[in-house]
């Protein structure tokens, strides 16, 4: 992925990340011709993580196993990976993020 794109994403503010990804799988970003936006795990900082999910990377990928959520999820017409729609729901329990973590 692009450093400039990154950069952008990981400074998005609350529910802008969230608006992205469902911009981009609707109907609505044939029609603009909005880029796909990839949701990539891998990409994301460990500390930024953290901040912003409230659990390490592997724990997410356990957590997401023990509770049996699926690879894809369909919600009104849009598809998107389970650990996509984990980290959505996750970021925004965690919200508003604290300055430190214990």
């Amino acid at each position: 992925m692009n450093k400039d794109i990154l950069s952008v994403l990981q400074n998005l503010n609350d529910g802008d990340l969230e608006d992205v990804i469902l911009i981009t799988y609707s109907e609505e970003s044939k029609i603009l011709k909005l880029p796909k936006f990839q949701f990539n795990l891998e990409a994301l900082d460990d500390e930024y993580f953290r901040l912003n999910f409230r659990f390490r990377k592997l724990d997410l990928l356990r957590l997401k196993t023990y509770l049996g959520i699926p690879s894809h999820i369909r919600c009104n017409g849009t598809r998107v990976g389970g650990t996509e729609a984990f980290c959505i729901l996750l970021r925004r329990l965690a919200y508003p993020n604290s300055s430190e973590l214990g």
